[in-house]
């Protein structure tokens, strides 16, 4: 495996430069109400920062770059910030896992984002838990399949482990001790570098291995007891598969352990990922609760769920992901972070949608693995 991008420290007096010259560029755009961060700079030459953009419902998409962070270092935002029409500030921790919400003005915005009950975080943070852990999965897959590691992107990866850990208390779901260890690891790997010493490749990779087993625990783990949870679910006899423009999911009771798989299909000029993620059964539950776009989004977003189950959490997650993917594809604006449910539901790619348009009936036909042939389509 390569390694590349060996991380360096970074001033944390350079993190808040940055983030000034970021507000003073967009504070005077039309139809922005405010800018918020979330998260923390605990190590410096590590850690990003993360920016919430809230803006007017009616948002002109024609202010839609100048939300940007393109134009500035690139080491210290790794990411588009996140952009969010103001009716759907109160519902932010359903759309992203935003914690510790700061704002950088005087438009307060951070009180507006409404508070979760004990029940409403018990039960969010284990559909989280299942929808960041499969997205896992896949980063996983796409940096073995590239045959190289960006060593800086992977040590903000990694931490985020600890991140799941906190989503795993929350959820009421325990970690094996092996995984607790790989986490300790982590922190140390981390405590050390920010000592001053050198990240050795050889001890890095190790941790980078042997950290997929914690996600694939934490997926198999939360999956299961995401479909104990919802009630009534579908009883399913047999695999499952979910497909979309550049992903098909595969679940079935003989999957021992999640993961993911990225192939490259070659279409004259172009290159293009397609990737397959292998679940448990109980995965197919949670996908289903999720629904289709056509099934559950709603344009004029009306919630009246009772967040007091874990199936209405479900639905209300999916409707406002949903929203938010609509508000900005309507806005042009193909930058900004958003929801993440397991399946893709557009693509702003103009070679994806060229890829497809021509061979998605030939996609949706590849059922190479004999295991799965006449799986039910979920």
């Amino acid at each position: 495996m390569m390694i590349f991008n060996e991380p360096v420290s970074i001033a944390r007096s350079k993190y808040e430069e940055e983030l000034k010259k970021y507000v003073d560029g967009v504070k005077y755009v039309n139809d922005l109400v405010g800018v918020m961060t979330m998260g923390s700079i605990g190590a410096p030459g590590l850690s990003d920062l993360d920016v919430i953009c809230v803006v007017k419902d009616n948002f002109n998409k024609k202010y839609s770059n100048k939300l940007s962070v393109n134009h500035l270092d690139k080491n210290i935002f790794l990411h588009g910030p996140v952009i969010v029409p103001e009716s759907m500030i109160g519902d932010l921790q359903y759309l992203i896992y935003a914690s510790n919400l700061t704002d950088t003005d005087e438009v307060e915005l951070a009180s507006k984002v409404s508070e979760l009950s004990n029940l409403e975080k018990k039960n969010i943070s284990l559909a989280y838990l299942v929808d960041f852990t499969e997205s896992r999965l896949v980063q996983y897959a796409k940096t073995k399949q590239q045959g190289k590691i960006d060593k800086r992107a992977w040590m903000t990866r990694l931490w985020s482990y600890v991140h799941t850990q906190n989503l795993c208390q929350y959820a009421e779901i325990k970690l094996s001790e092996n995984s607790c260890k790989i986490i300790e690891d982590i922190k140390n790997l981390r405590e050390n570098w920010l000592k001053g010493n050198p990240l050795n490749n050889d001890y890095f990779l190790n941790i980078f291995y042997r950290s997929e087993a914690v996600a694939k625990e934490v997926m198999k783990t939360a999956c299961k007891e995401s479909s104990i949870r919802i009630e009534g679910p579908e009883i399913l006899s047999g695999p499952c598969i979910f497909e979309s423009r550049n992903k098909r999911i595969i679940c079935s009771a003989n999957i021992s352990e999640p993961y993911s798989l990225i192939r490259n299909l070659k279409i004259k000029n172009y290159t293009v990922p397609f990737i397959t993620t292998y679940a448990p059964l109980e995965y197919a539950v949670h996908l289903n609760q999720y629904g289709s776009p056509d099934k559950c989004f709603q344009k004029d977003l009306t919630l009246t769920l009772n967040t007091n189950k874990y199936n209405n959490i479900l639905n209300k997650r999916s409707k406002i992901v949903y929203s938010h993917s609509l508000f900005l594809k309507e806005k042009n604006i193909n930058y900004s972070m958003g929801g993440y449910l397991g399946m893709p539901y557009d693509s702003s790619n103009p070679i994806i949608q060229l890829f497809y348009k021509g061979y998605w009936q030939w996609i949706a036909n590849i059922k190479k693995e004999r295991l799965f042939n006449g799986a039910n389509n979920c």
